[in-house]
């Protein structure tokens, strides 16, 4: 950008339009520092944009600690979104642990209207366990 005639180079500024810079100046000083505080939804999404896996990976950490039955979807939403295997595992097995509950919110019933992959994989989750159970059961 900033070796041709590019809009970048005649004004010295890049525009990133789709990152707030509160989010962007944390994933500046994490590259620079290694070091982060405040770990959010937000950045995820630009660790994962920007494929900073480190990053990506301390985030799906911290929102896993923070789960509960009324986040439970959105985490598992957010993680299906960005890939976050990890973050996605850990809230499929939170909400299969606590089914009942969340199934009882109004967000399982938009995930059902909006997602039904997602729905889908829970399902085959919930079923993998009750399997798993059953056969301790039968030992």
């Amino acid at each position: 950008m900033f070796t041709h005639e590019m809009k970048e180079k005649r004004d010295s500024e890049v525009a990133i339009p789709d990152i707030e810079p509160e989010i962007f100046n944390k994933m500046l000083k994490f590259i620079y520092t290694d070091e982060i505080d405040n770990l959010d939804a937000d950045l995820l999404e630009a660790a994962d944009k920007y494929q900073l896996l480190k990053l990506k990976s301390l985030c799906e950490e911290s929102l896993s600690k923070t789960a509960s039955i009324n986040n439970a979807i959105d985490l598992m939403i957010l993680a299906d979104l960005h890939n976050s295997n990890q973050l996605l595992e850990y809230m499929l097995e939170f909400i299969v642990k606590n089914i009942g509950d969340v199934i009882a919110t109004s967000e399982y019933k938009i995930l059902e209207e909006t997602k039904p992959a997602l729905v889908s994989k829970l399902m085959k989750r919930l079923v993998t366990s009750i399997k798993i159970d059953a056969s301790k059961d039968e030992k």
